[in-house]
């Protein structure tokens, strides 16, 4: 089992990226970040990369 600690920046730089995508939209912006803390999060039970990414649904600008 991996061991996640989330330091202040990191924490920041998600809000931060958040702020931004939501200057274009609200909507975009809480999934994306929502996407963000659920992919760290597969790394406590799947800490192997490649399956993570191929794993993760990121939304873009065709969904």
């Amino acid at each position: 089992m991996v061991k996640i600690v989330w330091t202040d920046q990191a924490i920041q730089d998600l809000n931060d990226i958040g702020e931004y995508i939501a200057n274009d939209s609200e909507q975009y912006a809480r999934e994306i970040v929502q996407s963000l803390f659920e992919s760290i999060f597969l790394l406590k039970t799947n800490p192997k990369p490649e399956e993570l990414f191929l794993n993760t649904n990121l939304p873009t600008s065709e969904n």
